[in-house]
């Protein structure tokens, strides 16, 4: 119960145009979810950066 009281917390903080960007880009993921990269990747992305 704790999350969903957190994520309203966090929509109640969001203005419009955040939340249709998160709108798009969830709409995004549902039409191709292959297309983005594992949080593995990202953070030996991220990883390596810092190097």
């Amino acid at each position: 119960m704790r999350t969903i009281e957190i994520q309203k917390e966090i929509m109640d903080i969001l203005t419009e145009d955040q939340k249709e960007e998160l709108d798009r880009r969830l709409d995004a993921y549902h039409q191709n979810p292959d297309r983005g990269s594992s949080w593995e990747t990202v953070r030996q992305r991220i990883m390596d950066r810092a190097h």
